[in-house]
């Protein structure tokens, strides 16, 4: 059963969180991200969206009892973390 679980959820996660242009814009509301120029904020989009493919993964680790807590975007989301 866990197997089948297991392979259910890898097919089926590349379109749970398809990062959609409405949460971009609301995560940049949010945290009142204002880049200066279009390369710098598809730089850090890119680095946002990696992010939250990271959270989603372990996210869905955590429903599956995998893993013992939850984790959210936040402030840093858009950062390396060399940079935080």
């Amino acid at each position: 059963m866990f197997v089948t679980n297991v392979i259910l959820v890898t097919l089926l996660v590349p379109g749970l969180f398809a990062v959609s242009n409405a949460i971009w814009m609301e995560w940049k509301q949010k945290y009142n991200r204002q880049y200066a120029s279009g390369e710098q904020e598809a730089t850090r989009r890119t680095i946002w969206e990696k992010t939250a493919q990271r959270i989603q993964d372990h996210n869905l680790r955590y429903d599956l009892g995998l893993e013992k807590y939850q984790k959210g975007l936040n402030n840093f989301s858009d950062m390396n973390f060399d940079e935080i």
